[in-house]
């Protein structure tokens, strides 16, 4: 993929849900907007706010945490 426009606009911050991470490539990127990784194109995705779910409830598991 080739960027041939330059933002102006400031990044937005995003809120975990609507973040996608690939489980592929671990590529961040608007999961609301696109269905698939955008630089390998995997369906494979997960919204952040889903892996920090299921990191907290692993680490409850865990001794010492």
């Amino acid at each position: 993929m080739i960027w041939t426009e330059e933002r102006t606009e400031k990044p937005q911050h995003l809120p975990p849900w609507r973040i996608g991470v690939c489980l592929d490539c671990q590529h961040s990127f608007d999961y609301i907007e696109l269905e698939r990784c955008p630089l390998c194109e995997c369906k494979r995705v997960a919204s952040l706010e889903t892996i920090l779910d299921n990191w907290a409830r692993f680490r409850k598991g865990q001794p010492g945490a």
